[in-house]
């Protein structure tokens, strides 16, 4: 039972840095159980979800309602470029394989490693006084695609 705690907890908690949306977030690993044999399986829930969100978020609006839950450093990540952020939390946070997220993001190797180096690159000097939470999104650059 642990191990399913664990992979739902680890699913979610990506599925929130990736979308910045909690319904969003939620019904990504709904769909991710639904295609999942096996949920204690953490890297394959995990990849589920990612993709789920991805598909989710290809026709909806972001609106960010996860800031209140995610640590101001966390919340930074919203401060990146779509596709740098979810470079980021697959392949850093999630460690997930950099072809595995490559394929999520439906981007070749070489894209998804630039987009990373610039997020690393970038992260450390965002304004450490701006709120992401304010920011105006725009749904067209919010899809992932970048």
């Amino acid at each position: 039972m642990n191990m399913v705690r664990s992979a739902l907890d680890t699913a979610f908690s990506a599925a929130l840095l990736l979308g910045g949306s909690t319904k969003m977030a939620e019904a990504a690993v709904f769909d991710a159980i639904e295609s999942s044999e096996d949920v204690s399986q953490s890297s394959s829930l995990l990849i589920e979800t990612a993709k789920s969100l991805v598909r989710r978020r290809k026709n909806t609006a972001r609106r960010l309602d996860v800031c209140a839950l995610l640590p101001f450093e966390l919340g930074r990540l919203f401060l990146l470029d779509p596709m740098g952020r979810d470079s980021f939390v697959l392949r850093i946070l999630a460690g997930l394989p950099t072809e595995v997220c490559a394929g999520i993001l439906e981007v070749s190797v070489p894209e998804l490693e630039e987009a990373l180096f610039r997020a690393l690159q970038e992260l450390p000097h965002l304004e450490k006084r701006e709120d992401p939470c304010t920011l105006a999104t725009n749904p067209l650059t919010s899809a992932g695609n970048v």
